[in-house]
């Protein structure tokens, strides 16, 4: 639970002190709150992106942030703070919300996850879903770590791996570019602690 932990605590501590109602204020202002968040994932299909998050341009592509929450969502009140006068549009017999004025889809997994990001990032997602049969190598990773930390980010390095990457990187890093996947992971309890784990195809690479 990233806002509940024991790191989150200066800040909820610091808002506090800035202002009756501000931490009340704070949570209110995103859904789920923050505090009712229980974990986000972060997938890159592709790693020339300018923004975290959308941020109005027609082609932009943006990481997928797919949140989960701890209870079941409220539809009218998710499409109210993070797609207010969006368009249903859809996309591989999938519907999603679009809204312009920032170029973002957000995708209502299932009761409980959602997944938000740029329109070509949320199409992206779209056709993976469609195509993908049975598990893969970064599905299998996310099955084996649900549930276990409130943030983790899954790279696709084979996508990653662009000759125009490959002639940035220094040679003895360029072993890595071989991996299949990258899974990184962060806790905040015990003690805040990120860790990654590289994937490979064989034990050759």
């Amino acid at each position: 639970d990233v806002w509940s932990s024991d790191t989150a605590k200066q800040l909820r501590t610091f808002t506090a002190q800035a202002g009756a109602g501000l931490l009340a204020d704070f949570d209110a202002r995103f859904y789920p709150a923050p505090s009712e968040v229980e974990s986000v994932t972060i997938v890159m299909f592709d790693p020339n992106y300018r923004d975290l998050i959308p941020a109005g341009r027609p082609s932009d592509k943006s990481p997928v942030w797919v949140v989960t929450a701890k209870q079941p969502l409220n539809k009218d009140t998710l499409l109210k703070t993070l797609a207010k006068g969006s368009k249903v549009r859809k996309h591989g017999g999938k519907e999603y919300h679009f809204d312009e004025s920032n170029w973002s889809g957000l995708l209502i997994l299932d009761d409980r996850n959602y997944a938000f990001a740029s329109e070509d990032s949320i199409t992206h997602l779209i056709d993976s879903m469609a195509k993908a049969k049975g598990s893969s190598p970064l599905s299998d990773q996310f099955a084996r770590e649900a549930g276990k930390h409130p943030m983790t980010l899954g790279v696709n390095v084979t996508m990653l791996a662009t000759p125009e990457v490959a002639k940035g990187l220094p040679p003895e890093f360029a072993p890595l570019l071989k991996a299949k996947t990258l899974l990184v992971t962060g806790d905040l309890t015990p003690k805040t602690t990120v860790s990654a784990k590289l994937e490979f195809g064989t034990e050759a690479e």
